[in-house]
């Protein structure tokens, strides 16, 4: 079996990637990322909100802020 197809069935069972550089073989874990992305508005009237802060928090604490449309972005790895 070449070292390439042993290689090839760990990352995919351990869901990492690997690359060769310098005669070394590298490993680095594969990410999976989400974007959750909308409008912040008013209830009420449905007026968006400029500059809103929107976060995420799970022991840690990622955040965006609403532009000048309301509209936010926010790009969170899995398991978050």
């Amino acid at each position: 079996m070449r070292l390439s197809d042993i290689l090839d069935r760990y990352a995919a069972c351990a869901k990492v990637n690997y690359r060769e550089l310098d005669g070394a073989i590298l490993f680095y874990r594969r990410v999976q990322r989400y974007t959750v992305s909308g409008y912040v508005q008013d209830a009420e009237p449905g007026e968006r909100i400029i500059g809103a802060t929107v976060r995420a928090g799970n022991g840690k604490s990622f955040g965006t802020v609403s532009n000048e449309f309301g509209f936010f972005s926010l790009t969170l790895e899995e398991g978050f």
